[in-house]
């Protein structure tokens, strides 16, 4: 669970050989606490990247990202 701001956040569940058991979504905050997750977000990422090793990464630029939801922008825009 990750702060999405706008009183939402990111959620999926991983098994513990972080397979993705529940698909990424954007859920309402309902009082979550969810200061300890973005802390250890950084440790989890790093922890993932030990486990897949040098032969499993990737370069940023060729990822695609998983967008789960509109931008600010769309939401907002207007036409003129």
């Amino acid at each position: 669970m990750i702060d999405a701001r706008r009183g939402e956040v990111y959620t999926a569940v991983y098994d513990s050989n972080l397979r993705l058991v529940s698909p990424e979504t954007v859920q309402p905050n309902k009082g979550a606490v969810i200061t300890p997750a973005a802390r250890n977000l950084a440790a989890a990422v790093a922890y993932c990247a030990e486990l897949d090793g040098p032969a499993g990464w990737q370069d940023p630029a060729a990822l695609d990202a998983n967008y789960v939801r509109r931008s600010d922008a769309e939401l907002f825009w207007k036409d003129a």
